[in-house]
């Protein structure tokens, strides 16, 4: 039972590290596109 349950604690693990990296990538566009609204209205 011990296999199982590890796997799954893996998947749980590879969710959270691909959530993260997303928000960080969003986080990147934001800044980004705030960037260059700001040097367009400029």
């Amino acid at each position: 039972m011990s296999g199982p349950g590890k796997k799954h604690r893996k998947v749980e693990i590879l969710i959270n590290v691909i959530s993260v990296s997303i928000e960080g990538i969003g986080q990147d566009l934001a800044f980004l596109i705030g960037f260059l609204v700001k040097n367009n209205t400029l």
